[in-house]
């Protein structure tokens, strides 16, 4: 697929996760993702939301149990890993020693 803004990648991670609108937010202040687009519904939970980096898309929602989407953390963890390439990743992550 091909948009106003280049290639875009073939497949997309959907992420559900707790606290969408703040791991929105690290995405762009620690990892340098653009916000594209968000949907919130009335008490500010992200129903939908897409950041990018490139030319790749993470789309990613709050979790909502009622529904059947759980995130990682009350699921007691997961099997996904979502990798990133920044120009300097110790600056983006400090070595802890």
């Amino acid at each position: 697929m091909v948009t106003e803004s280049g290639p875009r990648s073939t497949a997309t991670p959907y992420l559900i996760v707790q606290g969408a609108a703040e791991a929105i937010r690290w995405y762009g202040d620690v990892l340098g993702l653009n916000e594209v687009v968000r949907l919130a519904d009335r008490t500010g939970k992200v129903m939908h939301a897409e950041v990018r980096l490139g030319n790749s898309s993470i789309m990613l929602a709050d979790e909502f149990p009622e529904m059947g989407y759980r995130s990682p953390r009350s699921l007691g963890g997961s099997p996904v890993s979502i990798l990133f390439y920044v120009p300097d990743a110790d600056a983006v992550f400090p070595p802890r020693c």
